[in-house]
């Protein structure tokens, strides 16, 4: 049975990910928020 997923209190609650070119233009800005995988592992996961 797979232990139940675990996350370091200090970690934070979303990540903010932005997407530039190789001249340093942003291209977009999103969001990935955190997911409990069925796996059994945690992390974060955007669409």
């Amino acid at each position: 049975m797979l232990e139940s997923a675990k996350r370091d209190p200090k970690a934070p609650k979303f990540l903010q990910i932005t997407i530039k070119d190789s001249e340093g233009k942003e291209w977009c800005t999103t969001i990935a928020l955190p997911k409990d995988f069925s796996s059994g592992s945690t992390g974060c996961y955007v669409t």
